[in-house]
This record gives structure tokens, sequence and C-alpha cells, in this order.
């Protein structure tokens, strides 16, 4: 039996490399543990802190200062000193109320399903008819 090796110069492997190193993924999973919070829940304002709220008027909520959350910065406004916010939480659940989603992720790969909630009025006039509608 005979062996044959194949000797490759060194920038063919360079290039091999890279290009592997090009394929594998660079996105991160969204981070465990970043969720908005409410600094002033149970107290008198704490519409302040509420989540839905926040988000829905600055796009930022309330996290904690060691929070996960990748774009973690120190919270602006009044009675925001010494607390931190995060524009990423509130698109994770405990953010934004109208954000219904599962979301499972393994390594960096995530799939999600968004619930989505439509309220429909319907107005009828039924005068002199026994008009009925059945749900």
């Amino acid at each position: 039996a005979t062996i044959t090796m194949t000797t490759y110069p060194t920038t063919t492997l360079l290039l091999l490399t890279s290009t592997l190193l090009l394929l594998l993924p660079t996105t991160t999973p969204s981070p465990t543990g970043c969720m908005c919070t409410n600094p002033y829940s149970g107290g008198l304002q704490s519409f302040v802190g509420d989540p839905d709220r926040n988000c829905r008027t600055t796009g930022l909520c309330f996290v904690p200062c060691d929070s996960p959350c990748t774009d973690v910065q120190p919270a602006q406004g009044f009675g925001s000193s010494g607390k931190c916010s995060s524009a990423m939480a509130c698109d994770l659940p405990g953010g934004k109320e109208e954000a219904n989603f599962k979301q499972e992720c393994t390594g960096s790969v995530c799939h999600q399903v968004n619930v989505i909630t439509v309220h429909n009025t319907n107005i009828q006039n039924c005068v002199g008819s026994e008009c009925k509608q059945v749900v």
C-alpha cells in the first residue's frame, strides 16, 4: 500500500481557514435575564417605571445596572440617578405588553412565534328586524 501525502502552500491553508471562520454564525443569542423592571413598583409613582409605558414612549425601560442586556446605559431624567435602562429589554418578554411572543434559542439560532390579538367592532342597524350575530 502506498500512501500519498499532498502538501498545500501556507496561503491556501490560510484562505481555507479564513473562509471557514466566515461561515461560522456571528450573531449572539438574546441574553438570559435581560428584562425590564420597575424600580418604583409598589410606590405612589409606580407609573414612572412602568415597562410598557416607558417602552412605548421612550423605547427604553429600567433594567438592573448589572443586567446582561448588551445595551445597558445610565438612565436619564428626573429620579433616574443610579438606575440603568435598555432598549433591548423592551423587545423581550416583560417589555411592551404587546410583545407577546415565544422565543426558543439554541446557540445563536432563535425561533420566534408572535401572537397578535385582534379586536373587531361590528355595528349593525337592526331596527325592524331580528338580526342576530353568531360568534
